[in-house]
């Protein structure tokens, strides 16, 4: 007996396609929507990482903030704003995912403008997150190494705020490129458009859509195979070498090094050869309260380094056994596959980083559990009642100050 299809998601009333009454002709957005289990657990993960991370970071913002003129301080504050930001485009794509599931075959305006918000904070905040945690590792083994050295807080600014500079203008360019097609002749054989339908060759998939939409082709290129600056990239190397084929392994290698290997793999490398080095320095330290202090640091350090190393790796990982996304070979596997690692992990790291920070640091710890504490069933009461707890009781007051039942 045949089972029922699969009930409407979050209330919609026209079920999802089931994946053999797909068309032959495929396209990673009809893979993507293909199974609905798929799409709630997607919805699910987005949800609930946006939930987690956009409180945890705005306290860790108001924690260190008022102490930014100090360079630690000053660093977290930067790194938590861009993991907020990361965390608003979790929820952001969580909803862009209940609203995709309702079409099969095109994007309203609405999806369109969330896909393109989407693409556009992913894009920035996911790399200055990046290029933040690998100056924190940096800036740590400077220390650690030459004690002797003090970093220029004014240089760590201008560091950080330079990389926005630089991503912000980046991706709107590359934005603009892609809603105007300027270079889809580049990657028109992965992701097929019906106004570049001259330029079918004989190279090109079998499975080639004739009518797939301009926007459908938007869902791909910013949402579900987000490659930042793959058009700038195309338009540079049009330029020179007007006939240069963008399906060879060396234009695909040089694209994927440029466009993902600088931004994540070479940070996060660089940010671990920096807590190797810190480590090594530190065990060969003396015993004492300064040593120890700068042992804790590192610890956090590392936990930070570990957590922005484990979420970027798997994406090098799918690029070095799946190579470019290609329809005609892709499942709707591969395409979640794709999307969890360039996107979602994104999201996991901007989560993690903020709880690390606070269970790691004891101020920081002390000062949310006094601000939670103060507004549920636990309560941070001053000393006087402190003192008077312990008389009724016989309890010895807290070493925060914080009394919880």
């Amino acid at each position: 007996m045949d089972l029922p299809p699969p009930p409407p998601l979050l209330g919609d009333s026209s079920p999802l396609l089931a994946v053999s009454d797909r068309p032959a002709e495929s396209t990673f957005f009809l893979l993507f929507t293909s199974e609905y289990s798929s799409l709630v657990l997607l919805e699910i993960t987005c949800f609930l990482l946006g939930l987690i991370a956009i409180p945890a970071n705005l306290l860790v913002l108001a924690f260190y903030l008022p102490e930014s003129s100090k360079l630690y301080p000053l660093m977290y504050s930067f790194n938590s704003i861009s993991d907020a930001v990361l965390g608003l485009t979790s929820l952001l794509v969580g909803v862009l995912v209940v609203l995709l599931a309702r079409h099969t075959d095109d994007a309203t305006a609405l999806d369109t403008a969330l896909i393109r918000t989407v693409y556009c904070l992913a894009g920035v905040a996911s790399r200055t997150s990046a290029f933040y945690s690998t100056t924190i590792s940096v800036v740590r083994v400077i220390n650690v190494t030459y004690p002797q050295y003090t970093v220029k807080l004014a240089g760590v600014v201008g560091a950080m705020v330079g990389v926005v500079v630089f991503w912000v203008p980046f991706l709107a360019v590359d934005l603009h490129l892609v809603v105007t097609s300027t270079g889809i002749d580049c990657f028109m054989t992965d992701f097929p458009a019906a106004n570049v339908t001259a330029n079918v060759t004989a190279d090109s998939p079998a499975n080639f859509t004739s009518n797939f939409t301009e926007s459908s082709s938007h869902i791909e290129e910013l949402f579900l195979q987000p490659l930042v600056g793959k058009e700038i990239y195309c338009l540079t190397m049009r330029a020179i070498n007007p006939d240069i084929n963008p399906d060879s392994t060396w234009y695909k290698t040089v694209q994927t090094v440029l466009l993902t290997g600088i931004p994540f793999f070479l940070a996060a490398g660089l940010a671990l050869a920096c807590l190797i080095i810190t480590a090594i320095t530190l065990l060969k330290t003396s015993v004492g309260r300064k040593s120890q202090v700068s042992r804790d640091i590192t610890i956090t350090v590392l936990c930070l380094t570990v957590a922005f190393v484990s979420c970027n790796a798997p994406y090098f990982v799918v690029l070095l056994v799946q190579g470019h996304p290609v329809v005609s070979t892709s499942t709707h596997a591969s395409v979640f596959v794709r999307l969890f690692t360039s996107t979602i992990f994104n999201f996991i790291n901007a989560a993690l980083t903020p709880l690390i920070l606070i269970v790691r640091g004891s101020k920081l710890r002390g000062w949310v559990v006094g601000m939670v504490c103060a507004k549920g069933p636990c309560v941070a009461p001053d000393n006087a009642k402190l003192e008077q707890e312990k008389e009724d009781h016989g309890e010895q007051k807290t070493k925060e100050g914080v009394l919880c039942d």
